[in-house]
Formats: structure tokens, sequence, C-alpha cells
């Protein structure tokens, strides 16, 4: 079983002192490196290993070059694209990041793995050079995706020391560094997790299998799916906010209630009818569709605040509660036993911002938005089953 202490920040040491033991605290000191230089989580992790808690500063330069020209980047990712393993491997139990306990718990299903020491203070499975984790970053070489390239490079060096990792350790480790980077040229919004207004999505050429494409100041959308495959638009947008450039066709669940479960939901919303006091507390104090920049915008009738959300075209919408008059419908079809027209109005509910502003194409693009655009009032219960039978892959 390996031993590992956890790391805490200490700010600049005296020298090129990376880290020691902190026998107080029996942790780890990590301590602040002059500019040119670098504390690295793999020397700290494998001066752990050894018994030996004093590392150095050392001389580092970046692998990550965000300067480059598009020709230079379409070089360097052709480069890349060049060396794709033939085939990829996986943990033989579990996937990454794994804790584990010694090595024999990072076992490959092709040859042995290797457990290091997290910044955390717990040990985790390391990312061997096939590891199936590379299969994203060749994807994205081969498509000429620099940013989304040196994402992956700089997550899988990241890997196992990013799992617990506090802020202080993506200021000071440099592992940690080079991810956060990355992270920022990823997106046109920021860095993942703090994206500033909505990313935009409009209608464009994306190649073949892809549901959307980040160009350089927006992501292009264009039906692409074949294979039985599809998009769907909460998860496109979901993934672009997270800071993806690149998002696939693949087979998708809409994740609408059928059988017991859709039975359950019949029974919560009209149990729910006709709703309390309270209950009719919960809507917008306001009329709906509500544009926003934030939460504050959206004013409850019981003094809460309700969501804002971004659309598919970087604007903001308040999003539906539970009382608002728009969900009228959903109560009393439930209320009458009328599963396809609760099911309907279950995905209006969550497609709502999304159905406010939208790309002209983007009911042709998105499974979700096909399934509530081409269901129409007047024959609910007569197409939306078929509908759900065929679009759920």
């Amino acid at each position: 079983m390996l031993t590992c202490r956890q790391l805490i920040c200490q700010g600049f040491a005296n020298g090129n002192l990376c880290s020691n033991y902190n026998t107080t605290t029996a942790m780890i000191n990590v301590f602040t490196c002059p500019d040119t230089k670098a504390c690295k989580a793999a020397d700290i992790g494998s001066g752990q290993l050894q018994g030996s808690f004093t590392t150095y500063c050392l001389d580092y330069i970046s692998p990550f070059d965000y300067s480059l020209t598009i020709e230079q980047r379409g070089q360097a990712t052709g480069v890349a694209c060049s060396k794709k393993p033939g085939t990829y491997d996986e943990l033989a139990l579990g996937t990454h990041p794994k804790f584990c306990m010694d090595n024999s718990e990072c076992t490959y299903k092709n040859g042995a793995g290797k457990c290091v020491c997290g910044v955390d203070g717990l040990s985790y499975c390391a990312v061997q050079g096939t590891d199936v984790l590379w299969k994203n970053y060749y994807a994205a070489a081969c498509l000429g995706d620099y940013n989304e390239m040196l994402y992956w490079h700089a997550y899988i060096n990241a890997v196992p020391y990013v799992t617990s990792a506090n802020s202080f350790h993506y200021k000071y480790v440099r592992e940690l560094v080079d991810l956060a980077t990355a992270r920022t040229y990823r997106t046109n919004s920021g860095s993942a997790g703090e994206v500033n207004g909505c990313p935009q999505l409009t209608c464009g050429f994306v190649d073949y299998d892809q549901c959307s494409n980040f160009n350089g100041t927006h992501y292009n959308i264009y039906p692409s799916c074949r294979n039985n495959q599809a998009c769907l638009a909460s998860g496109v947008l979901a993934a672009t906010l997270q800071g993806y450039s690149l998002t696939r066709c693949s087979t998708v669940n809409l994740n609408v209630p059928t059988g017991d479960t859709a039975e359950a939901v019949l029974f919560t919303y009209c149990a729910a009818t006709p709703r309390s006091d309270t209950d009719k507390q919960e809507r917008l104090d306001a009329s709906h569709p509500r544009k926003c920049t934030s939460n504050a915008d959206c004013p409850l009738v019981n003094g809460n605040t309700g969501l804002c959300s971004c659309s598919l075209s970087g604007t903001k919408y308040c999003e539906l509660n539970a009382a608002d008059s728009e969900l009228d419908l959903l109560y009393s079809s439930a209320c009458d036993g009328n599963i396809n027209a609760t099911q309907l109005y279950y995905v209006y509910k969550s497609l709502y911002v999304l159905l406010q502003d939208y790309p002209s194409c983007a009911p042709s693009v998105f499974v979700d938005m096909q399934l509530y655009l081409n269901s129409t009032l007047v024959s609910w219960a007569s197409c939306l089953v078929p509908v759900l039978a065929g679009l759920v892959l």
C-alpha cells in the first residue's frame, strides 16, 4: 500500500525548494517556484514513493503553444495524428480517475499499470501511453482541432492529480496550471465551469458525425449524424458550457419517462393538483418568456429567485417553475391519466429555454427538439409514442 501525503501551499521559499515534508501537519509543503521554473506533481509523487519528500524547482518549458498560426497548428495536429496507435487499452476494472492501493489495482486489460500519489494525499492509477483516454486526443488531432488536442494532452498529464485538487493546486502544481490554461483556450467563453455569458450556436458546416464544432468565434451546427446516431440540444449546450470545442453524434437517450417511471410521474404531478397555496407561489413574478442576465432577473412570487439559463443562440431566459401557468396542462393531463400528453409537457418543461431562441437548423439537428416540435398539441396521443419509438435510440 502506498503512503501518500497531501500537498499544502506555503507560498515562496528560499532558493529553489519546491516541496518538503511538514512534520507538524504530516503533509507536503508546496512552495511557489520562480517564473522560469516549475514544481511538478509527478516529481513530488515520485519522491513520496521513494520516501524522499524534498524536491526542487526545475527549468520547465510548457508543451503547449497557443501562439501558432493556423498553418502551424495544422502541421502540429498532423504530426500528432500520424502517431495515433492502432489500438487503445482500458483498465481491467474501473475508469480514470481511479483510486488505488497499489499497482495491482491499476492493471490494464493488456498489461500492468501504476499507482501513484495524487495531490490530495490519496493514490490513483496513472494513465499509460495507449490508454483509451488518448482516443479523444488523436481524434482532435486528426480533425486539426489544435486547442482540443492540447486540452486532452493537458488533462491526461494531470490525471491523477486533478481528481481532488483544490484551487491553490491549479496555481502551484505545473500539471494543473497547464490544464487550467488549456481549458481557457478550449472555448470562446472562458474557463470550463466559469462561463461568462453563453456560447453561440449557429447554422454552419461541421464534418461527418459531428454535432457541433467551435470555429474560433461560435459553434457551428449542422445535421450530419448518420448510422443511427443523433444529437441532443441539451447535451450539446451542456458540453459547450463545460468548454468542449467539439461534440460528436452518438447513441442518445432522451430520458423521457416511460413504463413504471411514467406512471410515477403521472402520480407525482397529479398529486400536486390542485396545488397548495405554497406551491402556487413558486411561479415567476413576471411574464414568460423573460430574458435575463442572472438568476436575480427571475424573481418568484414567494420571494425566491428562479433560474436563468442559456438558449442555443447566446441569450438567456428564465426557466419554467412548478406553478407557472405554462405548465398547467402538464398537471391537468397527468390527472387525466394521459401518459402521452404528460410526456410531451415533461419534454417541454426541460426544453423551454432552448425552444425560445434557436438557430433555424436546430430542429433538424437535435432529436429532443424534434420530439416536441413534431408533436402538435392536437395529436399527442397518436404521434407521441411513434415519435419516441423512432427517436430514442
